[in-house]
This record gives structure tokens, C-alpha cells and sequence, in this order.
């Protein structure tokens, strides 16, 4: 199973990448990584933090169309942007899941998160590797 790394502020976060779902735009992800971005704090749905994916990261399709709920990793064709989702949040419309983390790996992203409000701007390392290769 292939997951999403996203490390960031010495550590990093896996979840697992939704490749059967959402096939387009994980390939499309996966064309471009590894790459860096920088994160922000939305607070559109409340706890979610963004970054840009390159332009070339081209998917406009919505394949896994879902109502976010906290752990959900989508991507938003229309912002070019990926939108990572924890704590208390309202999802104001479905999205294009790419990748769930596990309810503790949630938590461990949330800490870091609410971080965020107060320091934005964090580079985000992305990539996509297999379950295998987790450090």
C-alpha cells in the first residue's frame, strides 16, 4: 500500500493514499513528488491546513467525492491546493479524498496543526512512498 508521507516541523506523517479511489489524481500527485510547499491555516471547514501542489499537478477531476471529516486529505482542483483536516471541523461541501490518516495519526497532525494558526508558513516536505519504506 502506498501512503502519503508530509513532513514538516522535524517530523512526519503518513496516511494511506487512496489510489483506488481517486486514481487520476493520486497519479497525478505522484508525478510530482517529492516537492516542497508551505503550509496555512485555512479556517474554512475550522481545523484544516493547506498547501499549494505544484502546477503541474494537473487533476480536475473529483473521483472520491466526499464530506471531509478530521483525518481526510483531499485535493481542491479548482485552488490547486491540498487541504488536511483535523479536530472539530464542518465540511462545507464534498471533496476529493486522496488519503485518510489513522485516528492516531490524526491526533498526532491536530497538535501540530493548532500550531499553526499562531506560526504559519512551515515548509512542508510531500511525498509518496510504499508502506515498506516508513521511517
Amino acid at each position: 500500500m502506498k501512503k502519503l508521507k508530509l513532513s514538516f516541523n522535524d517530523m512526519t506523517f503518513y496516511a494511506d493514499l487512496e489510489t483506488e479511489r481517486a486514481p487520476k489524481t493520486c497519479a497525478a500527485l505522484e508525478a510530482v513528488c517529492p516537492f516542497q510547499s508551505i503550509w496555512l491555516s485555512a479556517k474554512v471547514c475550522y481545523n484544516e491546513s493547506v498547501f499549494r501542489a505544484p502546477p503541474s499537478c494537473v487533476a480536475d477531476d473529483v473521483e472520491n467525492p466526499v464530506f471531509s471529516t478530521p483525518g481526510d486529505i483531499v485535493f481542491w482542483g479548482i485552488r490547486q491546493v491540498i487541504c488536511v483536516f483535523y479536530d472539530d471541523m464542518i465540511a462545507l461541501n464534498t471533496a476529493n479524498r486522496i488519503a485518510k490518516m489513522s485516528p492516531d495519526e490524526t491526533m498526532r497532525f491536530a497538535a501540530e496543526g493548532r500550531k499553526m494558526w499562531d506560526h504559519p508558513g512551515s515548509i512542508v516536505t510531500v511525498d509518496i512512498v510504499e508502506e515498506g519504506e516508513l521511517s
